[in-house]
């Protein structure tokens, strides 16, 4: 996502990108792509949620990285960084 997505210059496109994304998961992993990434649902103007990621506002909350990793380690692990609200 970040490698291709990232190089996107155009919403239509980025759009078509969580489409495709969206049926990989179902084809490889028999999942429902919404579940999987339910946490990424943002309410919309009525404070309700839709119980689908297929905004691109949305898509950008998904955000790996391995700064957990210790310095030195021999494997680098990537984790999903999550955005807690503040309390």
């Amino acid at each position: 996502m970040r490698v291709f997505g990232d190089r996107l210059t155009n919403d239509e496109d980025k759009l078509f990108l969580i489409d495709v994304l969206r049926k990989s998961v179902v084809k490889s992993f028999s999942l429902n792509f919404d579940n999987v990434c339910s946490h990424l649902d943002k309410a919309d103007s009525d404070g309700k949620l839709d119980g689908k990621v297929n905004t691109i506002d949305e898509f950008r909350g998904l955000i790996f990285s391995d700064i957990m990793t210790p310095m030195g380690a021999l494997k680098r692990y990537y984790d999903e960084i999550l955005d807690y609200p503040r309390l």
